[in-house]
């Protein structure tokens, strides 16, 4: 019939084709996604996961790049948050080490 009949529309088929191409996706979150848009066609299915993808994708990358930035401050991040500069948080320890390591009271005996 499908042959005889190129142009007709048949819900059947297209559901069917719908209904398979969500079994045969891999990511149990991306059949999901797909799922809730109650796709009618095969072209709404797919874009719906090329969507759904590339927006998982955007969110990664995002994320990734954040934590490099964060990592990236280390110390310095937590000096700037406390509400003292980097220099003179590096001076205040050179004048510790320096006091440390100068004579001691307990050397003049």
């Amino acid at each position: 019939m499908v042959l005889e009949h190129p142009d007709a529309v048949c819900d059947g088929h297209e559901t069917f084709a719908v209904k398979r191409f969500i079994q045969r996706l891999d990511d149990a979150t991306l059949k999901q996604k797909v799922l809730e848009r109650l796709c009618k066609t095969l072209d709404e299915a797919l874009l719906a996961a090329q969507q759904t993808e590339a927006w998982a994708l955007e969110v990664q990358e995002e994320e990734t790049a954040t934590h490099r930035e964060q990592e990236g401050q280390g110390v310095r991040g937590n000096a700037e948050f406390a509400g003292v500069d980097n220099a003179e948080a590096d001076e205040g320890c050179a004048s510790e080490s320096i006091r440390l390591s100068g004579p001691s009271p307990a050397g003049d005996r």
